[in-house]
């Protein structure tokens, strides 16, 4: 039986999973990501490598989703809530190992694991989008990446006579920046959903403003890649019930679904980029 190991990396935490070719975890460590320094982030991600490698020497390659740009090449220009740039993971770590090892952004791995073996598995092609902090999102097709656009939310979208990132206005904070403009202060979006919910006039407004913003992305998508579902996750989606259905209305042919992995998603797409390695 193949192993892999995958890695997760956030601002918070450093999740890694021995993973066997049946997608089972067989063993799960999780540790404090350090900020600031790129040498003891280096030092802790070998750290959990290594742990998880005590019980398990024979793993055939490693894959890591991390918060932030990732080229063509695996190169990380920067991982702004980690605090460190120019971080060199992949040679670090192929050097170490002597293993294959990819790194991609970790929208990109939530949305290989969604597309490769979740809601998507069935279908020919899938839009994954994530809307939290920020806005992620990343195009399957035939079980392939093909486009993915950790950098979705920085389109531009009209915005009080100019223009502003979709991200800015739509993300969960962009939420909270939007009803800062029309004057009214909420703390997160689920202090604004609970607003609406109570149906209070200030909040009314500025969510059909935003809903315009999350539709007409979709009908973006939908003309430029044609997808047969678009997957959603993401904090902003704890609220869908506000929404959903508005969404779908947007574009009717087209199933939305939440993803169905939910926190393992970015682990899931690691091991499925890893087997492909091997």
């Amino acid at each position: 039986m193949n192993l892999v190991i995958a890695l997760d990396i956030g601002g918070t935490n450093l999740r890694g999973a021995v993973v066997n070719d049946q997608y089972k975890f067989l063993e799960v460590k999780v540790l404090p990501t350090p900020l600031n320094d790129v040498n003891k982030f280096l030092k802790e991600v070998k750290n959990i490598i290594e742990q998880l490698l005590i019980k398990h020497p024979q793993v055939k390659a490693i894959a890591c989703g991390v918060p932030g740009r990732v080229d063509t090449l695996g190169g990380i220009d920067i991982l702004p809530n980690i605090g460190i740039r120019h971080v060199p993971l992949k040679s670090f770590l192929e050097t170490t190992y002597r293993l294959p090892v990819v790194i991609k952004n970790d929208a990109v791995m939530a949305a290989i694991a969604e597309g490769n073996l979740g809601f998507g598995k069935p279908l020919k092609s899938s839009y994954f989008i994530t809307i939290s902090t920020g806005i992620g999102a990343a195009f399957i097709a035939n079980h392939q990446l093909k486009h993915s656009s950790e950098e979705a939310g920085h389109m531009l979208v009209p915005f009080a006579g100019g223009y502003e990132e979709l991200e800015k206005v739509a993300s969960g904070q962009g939420i909270v920046n939007l009803a800062k403009h029309h004057g009214v202060t909420v703390a997160d979006a689920k202090t604004f959903f609970l607003r609406l919910s109570q149906q209070d006039s200030s909040i009314q407004p500025i969510f059909q403003q935003w809903l315009g913003y999350l539709t007409q992305f979709l009908k973006w998508v939908d003309r430029y890649y044609a997808p047969e579902a678009f997957i959603l996750t993401g904090g902003v989606l704890k609220s869908k019930a506000f929404f959903w259905n508005a969404l779908q209305t947007a574009v009717p042919h087209i199933p939305l679904a939440m993803a169905t992995f939910g926190q393992d998603a970015g682990l899931m797409g690691a091991a499925n980029l890893a087997f492909s390695l091997i």
